[in-house]
């Protein structure tokens, strides 16, 4: 029998009039002959999806961006860096535009995302700045490595 300790996190959500946003932290795993453990480091995954119809050639940043502990209002991570990347249309006609950043030690605590970002919309920039939660979600169960080895075939 294997023991596994999941460190995760509610998704996180914000929808403004044309812009949702959606962020999450996904942990690390880390595995020995009887644990798996799913934690910190984390990566901080943020989307944007839009609700307008054609968004070509059109960019996003991030320009701020701060994760504090919920409790006593302690920075755990500030991003140093302004981030940009080219909005995309996907597969099912929605335009999106991602983010990503690694490794990210935190306690496993409950935290807030607070975000300013622009979004280049129609040769206007749009500026906005979001709060969004990042809740806990503990998960522990067990489970058999004979019957794991039997799926993965």
């Amino acid at each position: 029998m294997r023991n596994n300790k999941y460190f995760d996190y509610r998704q996180a959500e914000h929808s403004l009039k044309q812009i949702n946003v959606r962020a999450r932290l996904i942990g690390s795993f880390t595995e020995s002959k009887k644990m798996t453990k799913k934690g910190s480091p984390y990566e901080l995954f943020v989307s944007f999806s839009f609700n307008s119809s054609d968004l070509k050639n059109q960019s996003a940043s991030i320009s701020h961006l701060k994760l504090y502990d919920v409790d006593n209002q302690k920075i755990a991570f500030r991003l140093e860096r302004n981030l940009e990347n080219q909005i995309k249309k996907g597969s099912d006609g929605v335009y999106r535009v991602y983010f990503s950043i690694e490794n990210i030690d935190l306690e496993y605590l409950d935290y807030k995302l607070l975000l300013k970002f622009e979004i280049n919309m129609e040769d206007q920039l749009f500026e906005q700045e979001v709060e969004l939660n990042f809740e806990k979600d503990y998960k522990e169960f067990k489970s058999s490595d004979f019957w794991q080895k039997i799926m993965s075939v």
